[in-house]
């Protein structure tokens, strides 16, 4: 049985199922299976490599321990800045005698789909339409579908040569949890921490991941400048993503890791560690802003047309990812102590068809009068709304309420229904304060 495990690991490995492959080893590796841990054996070294990258991109991209006794100087990430909605932050753990930063930056948009975040990564010529500083991208060895190695490549003022950087690219979809809960323990006092810290925050993310690391098997080009990037994508669905499945969802939140090497040896560090800092964020929003291109109807619709097998694989990949998508949301939900509810069949509980909460009471008096007995219904009903302990949802059904509920809202709707002037400005002299303050300003001007 073990030969077969390691038989299978393989197998999923050659069919770009990184993350499966490893979780196979691994099982293989602690049934006492020699040839699991074998180096001679090509794939399964590869195997093991693969398993030490994707866990090291990924401790690095979630490990966000804010315990100063882990490291004695805070977190692993030092927040840098914040620019078109994108958090770059700096690697505190740089290893000894590196002087390069690692950045990481976070973002998130609502106008764009996993799916064609992944197309946008996909499409290796399509490069320099959103990447900065490139004009030049070329698929130089494929050895699967999901993994090729890849030559990229810009222009730099006169006198300077082409800058030119040759990467091995792979991806696959992951759930995190389970492959950080069972890497290899760390050495260091530090190094555990980080790996503790990244399998806890990380228990319940999913996504799609894309490790690069430089490449060696591919001749450079002559009078060109060589430059390495080590670091990886992760790419998954965001808190506020439209209840559906990954293929169709709108919603993103996207992660990069880096290490840029640029290899300018009369350059200070320090200078190229400023540099990169201030430019990483670009990355998140021109790949956002040109995955929009190929939702349906785009203009980059075309290509994956052109490719149905690979992208119908994408799209099975990704929807085998919500496969577990209700239990996850079973165990995230939690509830105070004082919560007067029922789990309902979502979180394994009867067979019977959720119970859907009762709509809203319609507005009272105070509200159908216009005007600041309007806004002042409005502010009422919101407030009897904050009002509520916790709110009904499918699955979830809510008994009488408590006499403490009902002295809130009885309090809130004796609030709603005063009459009273409203304290805040009517929107009817919005338009006037905004024509006065364009007029003030170009008076300044």
């Amino acid at each position: 049985p073990a030969t077969t495990a390691v038989a299978e690991a393989v197998a999923l490995y050659e069919d770009d199922r990184y993350a499966q492959a490893v979780l196979r080893l691994r099982e293989a590796r602690d049934e006492g299976d020699p040839s699991a841990v074998d180096d001679a054996a090509n794939v399964v070294a590869k195997i093991r490599a693969t398993e030490a990258e994707l866990v090291d991109m990924l401790e690095a991209m979630f490990d966000d321990d804010d315990d100063v006794s882990s490291t004695g100087k805070g977190g692993r990430w030092r927040p840098a800045y914040v620019a078109r909605g994108v958090t770059v932050a700096v690697d505190r753990r740089r290893q000894w005698g590196d002087r390069l930063l690692r950045v990481r930056c976070q973002g998130q948009r609502s106008d764009v789909d996993v799916f064609g975040v992944c197309a946008a990564l996909f499409e290796i010529a399509c490069f320099p339409e959103w990447m900065p500083g490139v004009d030049e991208a070329i698929v130089e060895r494929t050895y699967s579908k999901f993994r090729k190695i890849v030559r990229v490549s810009g222009p730099k003022p006169w006198p300077f040569r082409r800058d030119e950087c040759i990467v091995e690219a792979y991806g696959d979809v992951v759930k995190c949890g389970a492959l950080l809960r069972g890497a290899k323990k760390k050495t260091s006092a530090a190094a555990a921490a980080a790996s503790h810290s990244a399998a806890s925050s990380s228990s319940s993310r999913k996504g799609v991941f894309i490790c690069l690391k430089p490449s060696y098997e591919v001749a450079r080009t002559k009078g060109r400048h060589y430059a390495e990037i080590t670091g990886g994508w992760f790419v998954e669905r965001s808190a506020e993503a439209t209840p559906s499945n990954t293929t169709n969802g709108k919603g993103v939140a996207l992660t990069l890791v880096a290490r840029i090497d640029p290899k300018l040896r009369f350059v200070p560090s320090w200078v190229v560690n400023f540099i990169i800092r201030q430019i990483a964020f670009l990355f998140i929003p021109m790949v956002a802003s040109f995955a929009t291109q190929f939702l349906p109807g785009g203009p980059k619709q075309h290509l994956i047309e052109e490719k149905p097998e690979i992208y119908a694989e994408i799209r099975r990949r990704l929807d085998s990812l919500e496969d577990d998508d209700d239990g996850a949301r079973c165990r995230r939900r939690s509830f105070s102590d004082d919560d007067d509810v029922d789990v309902g069949s979502e979180c394994g509980g009867s067979a019977e068809a959720p119970k859907i909460s009762p709509p809203p009471p319609p507005p009272r008096e105070g509200a159908r009068r216009g005007g600041d007995d309007e806004e002042v219904g409005t502010r009422g009903q919101q407030q009897q709304r904050e009002a509520a302990p916790h709110r009904t949802s499918p699955g979830i059904a809510a008994r009488s309420p408590s006499p403490r509920q009902r002295e809130d809202r009885s309090a809130a709707a004796t609030v709603s229904s005063a009459p009273h002037r409203s304290p805040h400005t009517s929107p009817r002299a919005l338009p006037v304060l905004v024509a006065l303050l364009a007029v003030a300003f170009v008076l300044i001007v």
